[in-house]
């Protein structure tokens, strides 16, 4: 299955974190901003929910079942539940994104 991956658009307007997080609330997911030292690495980690990526600023190397992506400001994908996943912050920036989970259905 690719990975499913949104490039940023809007070049010359960064991503504005206030409008991602109410833009995912919208779509059913709660959110958690993290903040990573350049270097930082998350290795094989599930979730029992859908999860979105998406990056305010910094660059971040992503893989999700065996396949990789890199991302920077702005760009976002999405990781199906259950899916084993990594995490590499690259460069000497920090690292500042949304992980954002799908939110139980009320069913």
């Amino acid at each position: 299955m690719p990975l499913e991956v949104v490039r940023w658009d809007k070049p010359n307007e960064p991503p504005n974190k206030v409008f991602l997080e109410k833009e995912l609330r919208a779509w059913g997911y709660r959110t958690e901003l993290w903040v990573d030292k350049p270097g930082t690495h998350y290795k094989d980690y599930r979730h029992d929910v859908d999860e979105i990526v998406w990056v305010l600023r910094g660059l971040v190397r992503i893989e999700v079942a065996g396949e990789s992506v890199t991302l920077s400001g702005g760009d976002r994908v999405g990781i199906p539940k259950n899916t084993r996943h990594s995490l590499e912050v690259l460069g000497n920036q920090t690292l500042y994104w949304l992980a954002a989970f799908k939110k139980p259905s009320d069913n």
